[in-house]
């Protein structure tokens, strides 16, 4: 859509400066019979404007969410290479794995303790 609407502003403006190029070269001046063109020359340069903007904040914004998705990502892998670092050593002293639950303060994962066991009776 803003493809068709920039092609759209550029063909405007395109026509109305060469008709104002016309008009100059045949009279040498612009009159007021001119303010039609030279209106629809600018709103259509303005319009080309406005849309060059609007893409280039558009991709900054998409740049800058990657960026944060991208950090939030690295965090995210940083914990359950802890959480996966947990279990092994959790399995090296024979202790049960823990339980992924999701707590109700701040929605994030974490691992509840597991239930105490008894040691063997011993015979």
């Amino acid at each position: 859509m803003i493809i068709f609407l920039m092609g759209f502003s550029t063909a405007l403006a395109w026509c109305s400066i060469a008709v104002l190029i016309e008009h100059w070269n045949t009279h040498g001046q612009l009159g007021p019979g001119d303010a039609g063109p030279v209106v629809t020359a600018v709103i259509g340069i303005t319009g080309i404007v406005g849309y060059v903007i609007a893409s280039v904040v558009g991709a900054f914004a998409k740049l800058v969410t990657a960026k944060g998705k991208a950090g939030a990502d690295v965090m995210t892998a940083q914990a359950e290479v802890i959480r996966a670092q947990a279990e092994v050593i959790r399995a090296q002293n024979g202790l049960p794995p823990g339980v992924p639950t999701v707590s109700a303060g701040n929605g994030r994962g974490e691992v509840e303790p597991p239930e105490p066991v008894e040691p063997p009776p011993a015979a």
